[in-house]
């Protein structure tokens, strides 16, 4: 009782650690989950103050993994290993569906973007937005429309991702926040570029830039100008191509070479071949190698009648880095047949540890039934011997008791077979005056039934047990249908009746009986089929 009361006590004191040890975590992970939205790097803080994340269990260790996930997002820090998001994933989905599994759908599929891994990023997305809750109407909704349409405008499905686009547009109109309508704005345009419908695409670009202008973000504008002035290019529309990269330029980023090249094409269609070839040698000192070889094209373009050698080292610069980009893309070819086929690979060698571990758990269950059938037929003998020595010990009492009845004269084998005729011929009477006898005696080309066969059987163990034991102690592996067989034959039944009691037939009945012969002593033999 004394140590019951103390094994209860010790878990009671360990459950009010365990309490103690998680509430701060639970504390802490209820005020990231508050700062999220507003101030992502004091989530960030928070979440790296926990000090063995590791040791998170449950609902915790799930929440821990998609907030540090999306504050890793927010805060602009580049995620490429997917593993800490997918216990997110594992635990939220086995919620049935909510918020917080749409969450870490759509982080995974961030993860995915960043990797470069369009198709897997689709399907994340998709799978977030059939876990949404359907009455929800919050910001994880425009991004995930957002993010989906991206991944499909890069699959190069125009259409699903201007219809994502629109409905993220809509998301942010019912929030009325009008920071959030630039970023599907200016993805509708993008749709429609692709699709080489310019009208369109300017439309929604202009209405993204008044966006722009209202938030004074120059990143923004110079982005939303930069794509209007591709589409004046594309159009053939050079005075308002010229005029959108100047503004672009005039803002002052970072990086202008593309609206270089941009401009000094224009320049050169408006004919002012000096200035045309100033923004054009501007714009081939580009790190991006799409923008340098375009550059060098139009310079080629330029320069075909002014200068023999400098066109001809136009022409080569722009056959070198045209070669450069073929290069780079057959790189990345190379790399995803590599991929697919490291793929492939690791496929086929799970599936052969998948049949080799099969093939050795049948082996292990193969041997293991044998084993179990060796000691099942060794127990079996061992207790057939011990009946027969037993049933030796009975007979060597029964034949002192006989010698002391009636003296030493007696043959003791004649006086105990006629005892046990006279105990069989017993048994038979007995059993000729049961419904059975005449049931058999009365069957014409017709076989007992199943269930006729079981209750004959159970009566035949009932009043022939001597007789049943002498015969498995003599052949200790014997068959119960063999069994049966030599009682039906012993009470004189041909093998005609006894075929139709045991739903076999006469050539097996005269196999049996010759397997018999071979394992019973002759006098036993002969007392069961005397009457065959």
């Amino acid at each position: 009782m004394k140590y019951i009361i103390g094994l209860h006590a010790l878990m009671f004191l360990i459950v009010i650690l365990m309490g103690c040890n998680s509430t701060p975590n639970r504390s802490i992970l209820r005020q990231v989950e508050s700062y999220m939205e507003e101030h992502p790097d004091s989530a960030l803080f928070l979440l790296n103050s926990i000090a063995h994340p590791e040791k998170l269990s449950g609902r915790e260790q799930a929440e821990y993994a998609l907030f540090y996930t999306q504050s890793c997002e927010k805060n602009f820090i580049l995620q490429l290993n997917d593993s800490l998001i997918k216990i997110a994933v594992d635990y939220f989905k086995s919620q049935a569906g909510g918020l917080k599994t749409a969450q870490s759908y759509f982080y995974m599929g961030c993860i995915y973007q960043n990797r470069n891994e369009h198709a897997n990023a689709v399907r994340a997305f998709i799978k977030a937005l059939e876990n949404a809750p359907s009455n929800i109407r919050s910001r994880i909704l425009m991004q995930i429309h957002f993010y989906l349409a991206e991944s499909y405008n890069n699959e190069g499905l125009y259409n699903e991702a201007k219809k994502h686009y629109f409905l993220s547009y809509e998301n942010a109109i019912y929030r009325k926040d009008t920071l959030d309508m630039y970023y599907p704005l200016r993805g509708i345009g993008t749709a429609y570029s692709f699709k080489l419908q310019y009208d369109s695409a300017l439309v929604y670009y202009n209405k993204a830039l008044e966006i722009s202008c209202r938030a004074n973000n120059n990143e923004m504008k110079a982005y939303v100008l930069s794509s209007i002035a591709g589409c004046y290019e594309a159009k053939n529309d050079f005075e308002k191509a010229n005029e959108y990269a100047t503004k672009v330029i005039n803002l002052g980023v970072s990086d202008c070479t593309n609206m270089y090249e941009v401009k000094g094409n224009s320049l050169m269609h408006l004919n002012r071949l000096d200035s045309a070839y100033y923004y054009l040698k501007l714009s081939v000192t580009s790190t991006d190698l799409n923008t340098k070889a375009i550059a060098y094209y139009h310079l080629y373009n330029l320069l075909k009648k002014k200068s023999y050698l400098e066109v001809i080292a136009c022409a080569d610069s722009f056959i070198l880095y045209k070669d450069s980009l073929i290069a780079a893309q057959q790189y990345d070819e190379i790399q995803n047949i590599r991929e697919e086929h490291f793929q492939r690979v690791k496929e086929q060698e799970f599936f052969v540890r998948r049949c080799w571990l099969i093939l050795g758990f049948m082996c292990l269950c193969f041997i293991g039934a044998i084993v179990f059938l060796f000691l099942e037929r060794k127990r079996k003998l061992h207790y057939a011997r011990l009946n027969q020595t037993l049933a030796e010990m009975k007979l060597a009492n029964v034949k002192r008791y006989i010698e002391e009845e009636l003296g030493d004269s007696v043959e003791l084998d004649d006086e105990l077979m006629k005892l046990e005729e006279s105990e069989l011929k017993k048994c038979i009477c007995d059993f000729q005056k049961t419904i059975w006898y005449r049931r058999i005696v009365n069957l014409d080309e017709q076989y007992l039934s199943a269930k006729e066969q079981r209750e004959l059987l159970s009566d035949l163990l009932a009043i022939f047990p001597h007789i049943i034991e002498r015969l498995r102690m003599e052949y200790p592996t014997i068959k119960d249908v063999d069994v049966y067989f030599c009682i039906l034959s012993i009470i004189g039944f041909r093998l005609k009746k006894i075929a139709f009691c045991l739903r076999t037939n006469d050539r097996n009945l005269s196999t049996r009986k010759s397997r018999l012969k071979k394992n019973l002593s002759k006098k036993l033999f002969e007392m069961v089929f005397s009457n065959n």
